[in-house]
């Protein structure tokens, strides 16, 4: 009888990592993952804030340019993030107790771009809506 080698073993989770994995294990429920894909795609690339920039501006005239600028907005929030990641270069959590349920465009994290051009569009729909 042959014994198969062993693989290393996988340190425990620790830290932010930890916490990622421990959020992860108690909200990985289907609906709760098919809600975050969607968010997830809706902030791509600041996407959706510039087409709910868009249909604001369309249905909102009077308010046209505030609602345009949210896009601006959550557009150059975007690249921003994008401009200070290449700078910074620090990677996304690699262990096998995250779980990755959405495909990233890169392999570095932070800033994160989903929450500067949210954060981004949330105060500039705030003027737009005057809230």
């Amino acid at each position: 009888m042959s014994e198969r080698p062993h693989a290393p073993s996988t340190p425990a989770p620790s830290g932010e990592v930890a916490v990622l994995a421990g959020v992860q294990s108690a909200l990985a429920t289907p609906p709760v993952i098919a809600v975050a894909r969607t968010m997830s795609h809706f902030g791509e690339h600041a996407a959706g804030w510039v087409a709910l920039s868009g249909v604001g501006a369309l249905l909102a005239r009077p308010r046209r340019r505030e609602w345009l600028l949210v896009g601006v907005g959550a557009i150059a929030a975007h690249a921003a993030a994008i401009a200070i990641k290449l700078a910074v270069r620090r990677a996304r959590p690699n262990h096998p107790a995250v779980t990755v349920n959405v495909s990233t465009p890169s392999a570095l994290s932070f800033p994160s771009a989903h929450a500067t051009s949210t954060t981004a569009a949330a105060m500039l729909l705030c003027r737009a809506t005057r809230s």
